[in-house]
């Protein structure tokens, strides 16, 4: 199982670069930024409540 969701963890982050750079490509700028990058959270446990 753990093989698995790392796969699908893989090729999601895959997909989600390739769809980034097209959208930079047909916007002609980056999209993230100093700005609107949100970093990791502090605590996990706030994730599930």
């Amino acid at each position: 199982m753990a093989t698995t969701l790392k796969y699908g963890s893989k090729r999601d982050d895959k997909v989600t670069g390739i769809a980034r750079k097209e959208l930079e490509k047909e916007l002609g700028r980056s999209v993230v930024s100093k700005k609107n990058y949100l970093g990791k959270p502090g605590n996990k446990n706030l994730l599930n409540q």
